[in-house]
């Protein structure tokens, strides 16, 4: 399985930075990384003060359980 991370830091306070893990549509790693770049400025339109510092697909990844 395949984990998409979004990390993104206000202009103002880079060490106030949010890290969005989520899992992608697509499995492969390039749908992942182009999934991500649609997130990210989904997000960042509703985030005008934020920047996106980090996008990364990570492999092999434990589905998650619900709680």
């Amino acid at each position: 399985m395949i984990a998409l991370v979004l990390i993104f830091c206000r202009f103002t306070e880079p060490i106030g930075c949010e890290i969005l893990r989520l899992v992608p549509e697509s499995p492969t790693p390039i749908g992942c990384l182009l999934e991500g770049q649609e997130r990210a400025a989904r997000w960042l339109d509703d985030h005008p003060r934020w920047e996106l510092v980090h996008t990364i697909c990570e492999k092999n990844v434990a589905p998650q359980r619900p709680a």
